[in-house]
């Protein structure tokens, strides 16, 4: 039963970090002074406010599920089979993606 709980823990802990990666992406276009996307003005602005009142419960919750992704694996011995490769490595890479989107969105709004 745990094994269940942590394999549904680490996919969902992957999906936050992927959607803070795309929304923030999506936010970019809009800060790059595309006109093209100043029809979805508000859409694009959404997830900004969405960063602006959660960004440091995603930063916290992201290096969290890391390390216990990490520690829980290698505690089973699965952390080099590929299944737990791929997910830290999609996990480091959306955080660290998303950080580095965060960071230039707020820099580049106040």
């Amino acid at each position: 039963m745990k094994k269940d709980r942590f394999e549904l823990f680490s996919k969902i802990s992957l999906w936050i970090t992927a959607f803070y990666f795309f929304s923030n992406l999506i936010v970019l276009p809009l800060w790059w002074g595309t006109p093209t996307f100043n029809i979805f003005y508000g859409v694009f602005l959404m997830p900004f406010y969405i960063d602006l009142f959660t960004w440091h419960i995603f930063g916290i919750f992201s290096l969290v599920a890391f390390i216990v992704k990490i520690v829980m694996w290698a505690k089973r011995g699965e952390l080099f089979k590929k299944k737990s490769i791929v997910n830290l490595i999609l996990h480091l890479l959306f955080t660290v993606v998303a950080f580095g989107e965060i960071w230039w969105v707020f820099a580049e709004s106040f």
